[in-house]
């Protein structure tokens, strides 16, 4: 006969069987727990004398409140278990898929305007860049030999002087081109007869545009300067 035992003790333990029988089977302690189900033999089995009806269905309702505390916990604990696989699961799927997703940054308005700006900038400053021409003009002229004389440099500017009386060297720049404007420097290095430096003077320009003149105020010759040495470096544009 078949029965679930409900209580253990020392050497016995008391099982209910499937009809409510409440009976005490002889039992070696630590074999069996709460709750197991076992075979009863008759022989073996009595009826306890000492067993109180209402213990018995407190005992009962002990038992019965037990297993759904194991059964409850147990579903818990599964069902815990199962959202902690899947969640594994689908972190790793979702880890895949970054690694295989490759993101292209697409660009704003606000940037392709401001890159389309910079574009047109630095097409402008390479045109105005490209539409400078450089000028760079260097001679020396004998002041004994040629008191008078005229020089254009590049069809763009012409830079003449003359010499009154032996001793006032009068220097005029003119701009001689018909649409382009000149800005630089005009470097006159006067010079002793052996060639050594007496003097350096510098003419600044800006925006000399077609048709200016420039007079230089006059320079006064000193005895031993023979010579003018001049030197240009500007852009035409």
């Amino acid at each position: 006969m078949k029965a679930v035992i409900i209580e253990i003790g020392k050497d016995y333990c008391i099982v209910i069987t499937g009809d409510g029988q409440f009976l005490k089977q002889r039992m070696p302690h630590g074999i069996f727990e709460i709750g197991d189900e076992i075979v009863v033999s008759e022989e073996y089995t009595f009826k306890p004398a000492m067993i109180n009806v209402k213990m018995s269905r407190a005992r009962s309702f002990a038992v019965a409140a037990s297993v759904i505390i194991i059964v409850a916990i147990g579903s818990i604990f599964g069902v815990q278990y199962l959202r902690n696989y899947y969640s594994r699961e689908i972190t790793g799927e979702d880890k895949v898929a970054e690694e295989k997703l490759i993101i292209v940054p697409v660009p704003s308005q606000e940037t392709y305007m401001e890159e389309e700006g910079d574009s047109v900038g630095e097409s402008a400053l390479g045109m105005a860049v490209e539409e400078k021409e450089a000028i760079t003009f260097k001679n020396t002229y004998s002041l004994e030999e040629k008191t008078e004389i005229e020089e254009d440099i590049k069809e763009i500017m012409r830079f003449s002087y003359r010499i009154v009386d032996n001793t006032q060297l009068k220097i005029q720049l003119r701009n001689i081109g018909s649409t382009l404007s000149f800005e630089g420097t005009f470097k006159l290095v006067i010079l002793f007869s052996d060639g050594k430096e007496s003097r350096t003077d510098v003419i600044l320009l800006d925006d000399f545009g077609p048709g200016k003149i420039e007079e230089h105020p006059t320079l006064f010759l000193k005895s031993g300067e023979t010579k003018l040495r001049l030197e240009v470096t500007g852009n035409a544009y």
